[in-house]
């Protein structure tokens, strides 16, 4: 496991590289890509082309204004899987898109948010109870 200090001029090393590459508002979707990953027990490439991309994608399906609650449930995601003694979490994850249906059937993916375009609701996908749990809308 890689270890980084984290005293102010380590950090600002460490972002040095990053500053001038990653836009701003695009950081908020960089932020949810590496949730993902954590959520998911996954290494990321961090990269600033690898970052830039990550956040490009999710960008496409997550509007603005649903990023601080996605924000919100993966954390959530993670310390309950932290506490759980199971680190990240376990699978891959994904954000599933839909024009104007609610989620009915269960995702391929254990850590899936879902978010319905034409109301803008969104949904986790819940693997300990199996279910999908409305969180906006």
């Amino acid at each position: 496991m890689a270890v980084i200090s984290c005293d102010s001029q380590t950090l600002v090393n460490q972002a040095t590289c990053l500053f001038p590459c990653v836009q701003i508002g695009m950081s908020k979707y960089v932020k949810l890509a590496l949730l993902c990953a954590a959520v998911n027990s996954q290494t990321m490439d961090c990269s600033a082309q690898n970052l830039i991309n990550q956040a490009l994608c999710l960008q496409k399906c997550i509007p603005p204004g649903m990023v601080d609650a996605i924000e919100i449930a993966l954390l959530c995601t993670l310390v309950n899987n932290i506490a759980a003694g199971g680190g990240g979490g376990g699978g891959t994850g994904g954000v599933l898109c839909s024009a104007a249906a609610d989620p009915v059937a269960a995702p391929t993916n254990a850590c899936t948010i879902f978010y319905r375009l034409d109301n803008g609701s969104m949904w986790f996908w819940n693997a300990g109870t199996a279910a999908w749990n409305k969180i906006l809308g």
